[in-house]
């Protein structure tokens, strides 16, 4: 036998079983169902966070899903079938009310689909929308043994909830708490002369009015005992009330930062665009190429001092297109780099408690008319979940809601398997030995001259 015939044969039976390994891992990929998630948003894959809240569960969690529809049973059960798959102890069941009235009147089911999230012990959250943004967020509910007050503080000019229809309104930031585990009020302490005993967080957000020294006596007293606050700053923070941060190792810069590249996104300069963020409890989960925090009239913070027994890390910075609107003299940097916010801990000595604080340079970034650019709520909702100690709710946020899945009825699946896995590789070989006899008439013919 020629060497060119050993060498076409042994080609030939290489394809062969390439394409036979092929068609084999394809059918076994087939017959055990493997899944490879092509939406635009990854809708078929659950967040990172969903993942470590099921993983992590140290009770029994079930799904009841009540619903007569089967093409929602079958869009629920593929959802629910992703926390299944993460943790043995989530777990869900359907009923059709329908067929099955004393279990509905049970629930209280009033509408299709209703799902309930329980516990072993008896608590329960009620669903009425499928997505897993309400399914993870109900969940981690269910897990917090009660709710946590968060106290807006007024009377200083600041930022208030109490006026929606105001472009500086805080009614979205409000309305997201509340959907959450928190429960939002008003705190004037002039007039109560005293920090509530329910108090999880003191947010302080755009006070233009300084505060009375009893008032920030009573602030610092709060927080001296493993209090836990919120300060949303900017540029018109009053500047008698700026040493209230002295002790931690830091002050804040007068002015607000300008900032270059909001004038090449198409924004005012006074605009502080923020791309990136420090790895911190605030940030996670968040992508760190694909951040962006606007912040109007941010203001600028400076570290002084080490302070022995206090955590600060900067979570925010600048890029280093950016100055001062205001020149302070002893700053003597130029242009550059600047901290846009940051966080604080600092152990009670004698106690277990932890002081925390988050301290973000722009109280406007929370306004109605901002809140919602950028990852502007979810690093407002994570510092809120951050300082209540409810590592759970950390991130747990909606994904982007336009997705492109890859839709096909049962014929054309077959079809897109056969002409995959059985008909291309045919094709392949096909071409390959009409190539070769081509080449061989050519030589033939190129003899007989």
């Amino acid at each position: 036998m020629k060497e060119s015939t050993k060498y076409e044969i042994n080609a030939a039976a290489s394809l062969v079983i390439t394409a036979a390994i092929i068609i084999v891992c394809v059918m076994i990929c087939h017959q055990h169902n493997a899944k490879w998630d092509l939406t635009k948003n990854r809708e078929n894959t659950l967040s990172p966070q969903s993942c470590e809240l099921v993983k992590n569960l140290n009770k029994k969690v079930t799904a009841t899903v009540f619903t007569d529809d089967s093409a929602k049973r079958k869009r629920i059960d593929s959802l629910l079938s992703l926390y299944k798959a993460q943790g043995k102890n989530f777990d869900y069941r359907f009923y059709e009310p329908n067929k099955n009235p004393k279990k509905a009147s049970e629930y209280g089911v009033t509408a299709d689909p209703c799902i309930y999230l329980e516990t072993d012990g008896s608590k329960r959250e009620r669903i009425s929308e499928a997505t897993e943004e309400k399914i993870t967020n109900s969940m981690a509910r269910l897990l917090v043994t009660k709710g946590k007050t968060i106290y807006l503080l007024a009377g200083h000019g600041e930022l208030s909830a109490d006026d929606p229809g105001s472009i500086k309104s805080l009614a979205l930031l409000k309305d997201s708490l509340e959907k959450e585990i928190y429960t939002v009020k008003t705190l004037v302490l002039k007039e109560t002369g005293r920090i509530p005993d329910d108090a999880a967080i003191i947010a302080v957000i755009g006070p233009r009015a300084k505060m009375f020294p009893k008032e920030v006596k009573l602030l610092e007293d709060y927080m001296a005992k493993g209090g836990k606050t919120l300060w949303l700053t900017g540029s018109d923070f009053p500047e008698e009330n700026r040493g209230i941060f002295d002790k931690y190792g830091f002050s804040m810069l007068k002015g607000h930062i300008v900032d270059k590249t909001a004038t090449m996104l198409g924004a005012d300069p006074s605009i502080t665009i923020i791309l990136t963020a420090a790895n911190s409890e605030i940030t996670k989960g968040f992508e760190s190429l694909k951040n962006m925090y606007v912040m109007p009239l941010c203001g600028a913070f400076r570290f002084e001092k080490s302070v022995e027994g206090t955590t600060v890390i900067p979570v925010l910075s600048t890029s280093a297109d950016c100055s001062l609107s205001v020149k302070d003299p002893k700053d003597d940097a130029k242009d550059g780099v600047y901290a846009a916010g940051l966080t604080i801990e600092r152990p009670i000595k004698g106690s277990e408690e932890t002081e925390k604080a988050v301290v973000l340079g722009s109280s406007l970034m929370a306004a109605k008319e901002v809140v919602g650019q950028g990852e502007n709520l979810n690093l407002l909702l994570n510092s809120a979940a951050w300082l209540a100690e409810e590592k759970n709710l950390i991130a747990i946020r909606p994904k982007d809601e336009a997705t492109e899945p890859l839709e096909m009825t049962r014929a054309e699946s077959s079809q897109f398997f056969f002409n995959t896995v059985i008909a291309m590789p045919f094709f392949i070989l096909a071409v390959w030995f009409s190539l070769k006899a081509a080449k061989k008439l050519t030589k033939a013919a190129g003899l007989r001259k």
